[in-house]
């Protein structure tokens, strides 16, 4: 919140120098747009890049994980075959075991992926819900956030000066 509050002041100040009067005016809903643009950048641009690096570099620790473990199979048979045994049962079984876990786990990750991909699309409407509630969320705890006298709650200020 206090990114927010940080942002709401450096809009005041700045569109009061070359707007004067009319600066704080427009100080909440260039504010709001700002934030509404970023959600939206964030949400539709970033996200995805960021999902899909972390689901390869996921897909790529498993595969790194599943060959380790086989690797650790193949010195238990190693062992039985230098002893020109055979190996038991068991251990085909571990490795076939190992095998499966990491389709499985791969699986799983394409699965996740699928879903989460999702989140990127999310519809322009909800995610102005979403701004609004965190604008609304910010916006009660304003002036607890910043002790002044007199204070005044962003949207009420904004309001006043709008509609006297």
């Amino acid at each position: 919140m206090t990114a927010l509050d940080s942002l709401y002041a450096w809009m005041r100040d700045t569109l009061s120098w070359p707007l004067g009067s009319d600066g704080p005016v427009l100080a909440f809903p260039a504010m709001a747009i700002t934030v509404l643009i970023a959600v939206r950048i964030a949400l539709w641009r970033v996200l995805p890049l960021v999902l899909s690096s972390v689901f390869a570099l996921a897909n790529a620790l498993t595969v790194l994980v599943g060959v380790l473990l086989l690797g650790v199979d193949f010195l238990l048979s190693s062992c039985f075959r230098l002893c020109r045994l055979r190996p038991p049962a068991v251990v085909y079984g571990l490795g076939d075991t190992l095998v499966a876990a990491t389709r499985a786990a791969q699986a799983g990750l394409r699965f996740l992926r699928a879903r989460a991909v999702g989140v990127g699309g999310l519809s322009g409407n909800l995610i102005l819900m979403l701004v609004l509630v965190l604008l609304g969320w910010w916006n009660v705890g304003y002036c607890e956030r910043s002790p002044v006298a007199g204070c005044t709650d962003p949207v009420t200020a904004w309001l006043q000066l709008v509609m006297p």
